[in-house]
């Protein structure tokens, strides 16, 4: 398999992805599972994206059993679950030679079958990856993906984490974020943000204000910089609008909202039916809620 191409693939065509031992997969690097309805249905990928054929199983087969995908069961029938030519007769006659499961995608959830031997390029938290966990690409970080269960809160984590730091070397005194909408007090001291600057002189997290203080940071502030490895600033025009304002402006106090309402199609109902069919999802899985904090503060004078 060439996992560059597998990278290089759109975002919802490579996001979900389950680690298998390389021996379950009769020598091919790459399967690729199609859940629709009521069944699950599997096919060795040619060139990442070319599966030749589908293999139809009723979940009913597959709720007994821990590794849907595991070609070495006592059934005969899961015996033949990996055997293109002793299931000849139960392939969809739906598709044509060669069609891509992306292109199915509109019919079911495609999720990838990674041999183990690829997990060098891919970066998963640590103690991963378990048996029969889905995994979820992450929106911007190209090689890292988190469970299923965990996706909402890691993803939110890291683009405030990001906003965070931005500020902190734009030159930012103070910052303080208020919750607007969405996840709030509860979910923000969870979350163990914290400024990614060696300039920090107090932080603290308030749980429980009237005014719906979720963070607070006092700092010294410095001459701004644009900190290396961004990856949400360029998705995000309001937060290139404010840095060019603080860089070439003189920008001195800021106030803008902190946004999380794409749930990147990662739902409740998607856990539901990957549980359903016998995946772990890595946990309990943590739903999406459209979020909206408003931050503000002030920046370092060039006087000062």
């Amino acid at each position: 398999m060439d996992i560059e191409k597998f990278f290089d693939q759109p975002y919802t065509d490579r996001q979900l992805v389950k680690f298998v031992d390389d021996s379950k997969l009769e020598k091919k690097s790459l399967w690729v599972a199609i859940l629709e309805d009521d069944k699950l249905f599997v096919a060795p990928a040619a060139g990442i994206v070319g599966a030749t054929r589908l293999i139809s199983i009723p979940i009913k087969k597959l709720l007994n059993r821990s590794e849907p995908d595991t070609p070495d069961s006592e059934s005969d029938n899961l015996l033949q679950f990996l055997s293109l030519k002793k299931t000849r007769e139960r392939l969809l006659t739906s598709l044509k030679e060669g069609e891509s499961p992306q292109k199915y995608r509109k019919k079911g959830v495609v999720i990838h079958l990674l041999g183990r031997s690829y997990l060098e390029h891919f970066k998963l938290p640590p103690t991963h990856p378990r048996n029969n966990t889905i995994y979820v690409a992450h929106p911007v970080l190209q090689q890292e993906y988190t469970p299923l269960a965990n996706f909402h809160r890691s993803t939110f984590e890291n683009k405030f984490n990001e906003l965070l730091t931005l500020l902190s070397h734009l030159g930012a005194k103070t910052i303080e974020v208020y919750h607007l909408r969405g996840w709030g007090t509860e979910f923000a001291a969870n979350l163990g943000i914290r400024v990614s600057t060696p300039t920090t002189a107090n932080v603290d997290v308030k749980r429980h204000t009237e005014q719906a203080l979720l963070y607070k940071a006092i700092l010294q502030g410095h001459a701004p910089s644009i900190p290396e490895g961004l990856k949400w600033y360029y998705t995000e025009p309001n937060w290139q609008q404010f840095v060019d304002q603080r860089l070439h402006h003189g920008l001195q106090t800021f106030s803008l909202h902190y946004t999380y309402t794409d749930d990147f199609g990662i739902t409740t109902e998607l856990g539901s039916k990957l549980k359903k069919i016998g995946f772990d999802l890595g946990g309990n899985l943590e739903g999406h809620t459209a979020t909206e904090w408003r931050v503000t503060g002030e920046f370092l004078s060039h006087d000062e």
